[in-house]
């Protein structure tokens, strides 16, 4: 009796947890058709947070993408049993990235309707979801090194944690790496730039987790490559890259590009994958 009432609250637990993930996969949908919208569009939506400007811009599509991407990684990990790790992971990260958000809001002044609540939010959904997510069954995935590939997603890791520079000394590695001095960019931009620049960090985690485990996440792993060239390609043609960017910009977003087009090659070629 008392076994399957256990089995009952797991089973229930399962179907709560896949109904969360279903939820957020659908809440981060909803923010990438966005990035279809024109330049005035967009630049007149953003006139309550301060002067748009072409960065304000560019930072408004990275988003989006993040988002288009996160709705794409929530379905895949509707299968528990295989994902439950990059769950676990994940899940840390959303709580953590609720609390990291709440301190973002603050240190750059920036708010409105959606900084105020989703950072208790995001915080909630990533504690729930760790919570049960605890209770279901480990597929443990088979761990097995590629030659290449292995060392390309670490290498894309270390590059993507390079970010954390820009949440520890923000004005410091906007200054670096765009022409507009940080000063005069507005709440908004300086919020945005600060939550691309942590999604990019925290990616870099399950990147890595992924990189000696690829065969056995073929799919997902094919899907943040892509998302990765296709990220970094927006950089180079949206807005005015030759107004916006300083050497080192370009110098990192031409190397991810590179590093996303060689991998996209090797992962689609490689037969041990597929």
């Amino acid at each position: 009796m008392e076994s399957n009432t256990r089995n009952m609250k797991r089973t229930t637990e399962k179907k709560i947890l896949v109904c969360m993930l279903w939820l957020c996969a659908i809440a981060c949908f909803s923010g990438f058709p966005w990035i279809f919208l024109n330049w005035e569009t967009i630049t007149s939506f953003f006139k309550s947070y301060g002067k748009a400007s072409d960065m304000t811009v560019v930072l408004f599509r990275e988003q989006c993408l993040f988002f288009g991407f996160f709705c794409i990684y929530f379905l895949y990990l509707k299968n528990l049993g295989r994902y439950k790790t990059i769950i676990k992971l994940g899940s840390s990260l959303i709580a953590f990235m609720g609390i990291f958000m709440y301190v973002l809001k603050n240190q750059t002044g920036f708010s409105n309707i959606s900084s105020n609540y989703e950072p208790f939010i995001w915080f909630a959904v990533g504690g729930f979801m760790f919570y049960l997510n605890s209770n279901t069954e480990n597929m443990i995935p088979e761990k097995e090194k590629l030659p290449v590939l292995t060392i390309l997603f670490r290498i894309i890791s270390g590059m993507l944690l390079l970010n954390v520079t820009s949440l520890i000394l923000p004005e410091t590695t906007w200054n670096i790496m765009f022409k507009t001095s940080y000063e005069a960019i507005s709440t908004y931009d300086k919020y945005t730039f600060g939550l691309v620049s942590g999604f990019m960090a925290f990616s870099s985690v399950i990147i890595y987790y992924m990189s000696s485990r690829i065969k056995s996440f073929y799919g997902l792993s094919k899907s943040i490559i892509i998302f990765l060239t296709l990220y970094f390609v927006g950089l180079l043609i949206w807005g005015n890259p030759f107004d916006l960017y300083e050497f080192p910009f370009w110098l990192y977003t031409i190397t991810m590009d590179a590093l996303s087009c060689i991998t996209i090659i090797y992962i689609i070629g490689n037969k041990k994958c597929s």
